[in-house]
């Protein structure tokens, strides 16, 4: 069957419909409520279209590029495509019945790291002294058993770095860092793909 992109007017004869509402940014520069009452309005734009009511949502994509953008309405429209950038297998931001494999996409997840180029490679790696590496919060929900394991573990244990640590104020840099002078990087299951 041949796929093509219609305009509004032409809504009924498309197969698809992707719905274009950035819900990260919405998230983060909008105060809990006035985010919750944005989510609702463009939930209920959706639904009420001809093909949201017939549908429920089925022929629908939609973008959720953070674990806790959208979370409100997925409930909603559980029969969607979701544009996600993790399966999220132990925070519990969605349901089993709202997000699974067969229907739902992971996006590669766009870290807040600076790229290594090819000259600082080949200026890093006669400088990895650490054997293993991780900064990041070390109490957590249901991963932070796994992380206080991994502290036990390694405790004074030699070539290894384990540390507390956040991306706020120099953290990021102190993560970039530890991580260019290691061999091995762990990345235990946090908040984000990102995992710091």
């Amino acid at each position: 069957m041949r796929k093509e992109i219609y305009l509004q007017r032409d809504l009924p004869m498309a197969d698809l419909f992707y719905i274009q509402f950035f819900t990260t940014i919405s998230f983060f520069l909008l105060e809990k409520q006035q985010c919750k009452t944005l989510y609702r309005k463009a939930l209920k734009w959706v639904t009420d279209q001809p093909a949201g009511k017939r549908s429920k949502g089925r022929y629908h994509i939609l973008p959720a590029h953070h674990p806790w953008s959208f979370k409100t309405v997925h409930r909603y429209m559980k029969k969607a495509t979701w544009l996600l950038p993790d399966m999220d297998s132990i925070g519990n931001w969605y349901k089993p019945s709202e997000v699974w494999m067969e229907k739902d996409l992971i996006l590669p997840y766009v870290s807040n790291v600076e790229i290594c180029n090819a000259k600082c490679l080949s200026g890093s790696e006669s400088s990895r002294t650490t054997l293993l590496f991780f900064r990041g919060r070390l109490k957590r929900n249901a991963e932070g058993k796994i992380r206080a394991k991994l502290v036990a573990e390694f405790d004074s244990a030699e070539g290894v770095v384990i540390e507390e640590g956040t991306a706020r104020g120099s953290g990021k840099v102190a993560s970039q860092t530890g991580m260019r002078r290691s061999t091995f990087c762990l990345n235990p299951a946090g908040d984000t793909p990102s995992s710091t």
